[in-house]
């Protein structure tokens, strides 16, 4: 892109820059960059000189990004219009078209993009009826009808070449098509009448068969010990509409694709989230989890000349010479049990799958020769 300097509506602060506005309008302690260029205009996409439509659509732009458009038709004053610009029901006979730009300082195109056509309503028009501009059928039949008849139709899609078409009479062909993969297609149809004259049509239409594709990337832990759940789910394409279900509930509105919950019990639970795209593609996606409030119960005990620990669940237990992970009623054994007269002790700390943490504590007595020191 091209940037004229000339064209910016810039404030430069004279202190800094140490000029004077000259030619430039001065606002406060800056300076205003003059705008007196115009804007040039382009018509991309134009009707044929010779027409049976009875409407015409143009599309254009111009050099200037930020400008606007004024549109006229024949002798209609200039009026304020978009990209593309359809005109009204036009008569038979000669018609053209203007359209200048506006700048954002106001400057207007003096010379008018225009384009000339005549309207001939004896002339064949061609109308194609096809699928819905977003659908999820791959396969489609479209037909074309012309207004008079024709004495051939030939037809493609995209950039392929020109062939002839199912024709069904002088006035009516068809066209059978199967999208794969899924896109954006457009068929191209002409019609040659017997004088010479040829009729188009353009027909455009997107093709999505493919469901969406759901993710939860903040789905809680498979076993965790949380009150509150916030589930975030995520899509790759646009939904027309998104329903969450929880642990088998009536359906509801899943706001943002977000959903969550407070107070949630101990037990297994779910939420399932029910979505259709734009084009109507259903997809389904579950998160499901154990809430798991309860503790580790262990036991330490002396056994065998060694410390030893189990756990009424799996548990990662850590002691002084243990870091270990134990499966349920398993027994863990490791290091020696001191030797020295008196009591001795050992905190275990536990913790289970969902991180619920318990620690117990084991003991152990040695008595002295000489007198019984333990129960």
């Amino acid at each position: 892109m091209v940037v004229r300097m000339k064209r910016l509506a810039s404030v430069w602060p004279l202190a800094q820059k140490g000029i004077a506005c000259g030619l430039m309008l001065a606002v406060g302690n800056g300076c205003v960059v003059r705008d007196a260029s115009t804007p040039e205009t382009f018509v991309e996409t134009t009707v044929a000189t010779l027409t049976g439509d009875l409407e015409a659509t143009f599309t254009f732009e111009s050099d200037e990004p930020l400008a606007t458009f004024l549109c006229a038709v024949d002798e209609l004053a200039f009026a304020a219009c978009t990209s593309p610009f359809t005109t009204a029901t036009l008569s038979d006979g000669e018609h053209t078209f203007k359209v200048k730009a506006v700048d954002v300082a106001g400057n207007e195109d003096p010379s008018p993009a225009t384009h000339a056509w005549v309207v001939d309503s004896n002339l064949p028009r061609l109308e194609i009826v096809g699928p819905p501009a977003l659908t999820t059928i791959r396969a489609t039949l479209l037909t074309i009808t012309a207004s008079k008849p024709v004495e051939s139709f030939v037809c493609a899609v995209g950039d392929a070449a020109l062939a002839p078409c199912v024709a069904i009479s002088s006035t009516s062909a068809q066209y059978e098509f199967e999208a794969t993969p899924d896109g954006a297609f457009a068929l191209r149809v002409e019609a040659d009448d017997a004088v010479g004259y040829t009729a188009t049509a353009t027909y455009a239409w997107v093709v999505d068969a493919t469901e969406p594709v759901l993710t939860a990337p903040t789905a809680p832990a498979a076993v965790n010990n949380l009150s509150s759940i916030s589930i975030t789910f995520a899509s790759n394409e646009p939904l027309a509409d998104a329903t969450c279900s929880y642990d088998g509930g009536a359906a509801a509105a899943c706001t943002a694709l977000t959903y969550s919950r407070s107070n949630v019990p101990e037990g297994q639970h779910s939420l399932v989230l029910n979505v259709h795209d734009l084009a109507g593609n259903a997809a389904s996606k579950t998160v499901a989890w154990r809430t798991d409030k309860t503790k580790p119960v262990l036991a330490v005990e002396p056994l065998n000349g060694k410390w030893s620990v189990t756990s009424n669940e799996s548990t990662h237990v850590v002691a002084t010479g243990l870091n270990a992970t134990i499966a349920a009623n398993q027994v863990k054994s490791w290091g020696t049990l001191p030797t020295g007269v008196g009591n001795h002790s050992i905190t275990v700390t536990g913790t289970d799958t969902a991180g619920n943490v318990q620690t117990a504590i084991g003991y152990h007595c040695v008595d002295n020769p000489s007198g019984t020191i333990c129960d």
